[in-house]
């Protein structure tokens, strides 16, 4: 795209979420849930859901089954691991040790503020290895 517009300045900028955290992102996220289950009949985009928490899909999927461990929430996906998800409500009842789940959320969520963290302090020349900037 920068090929074809060829624009005098390209200006890199990003918005802190405030998301990286356990505890905040899971709030998004079960708020979302919530919504989707009111307003959709629990069918959502995983996309949309990582969109709208400023994360990737895995942990959006990662957050999903925490919150269904949890017994927020019961996910289904129509073809294994495809984009959409339909939720209905959960049992209410823990399920199995959460603390695994956890872990590997909390890993996640650290590697994105990890990427974040390097991505506003990086000069732009470091931030291009995946592209080849041409200006």
């Amino acid at each position: 795209m920068l090929e074809r517009v060829s624009p005098k300045a390209v200006y890199l900028f990003g918005i802190d979420p405030d998301l990286d955290r356990l505890e905040e992102f899971l709030q998004r996220l079960a708020g979302l849930t919530k919504r989707a289950l009111r307003s959709s009949q629990g069918q959502v985009d995983v996309s949309t859901l990582a969109a709208a928490t400023a994360q990737r899909e895995s942990t959006v999927r990662a957050g999903l089954a925490w919150l269904e461990a949890r017994g927020h929430v019961t996910v289904h996906t129509a073809d294994g691991d495809g984009d959409v998800v339909y939720l209905a409500p959960g049992s209410q009842t823990v399920q199995g040790d959460l603390s695994q789940k956890a872990a590997r959320l909390s890993a996640l969520l650290e590697e994105t503020a990890a990427y974040r963290s390097y991505f506003a302090r990086a000069e732009p020349e470091q931030l291009d290895a995946p592209f080849r900037w041409r200006l």
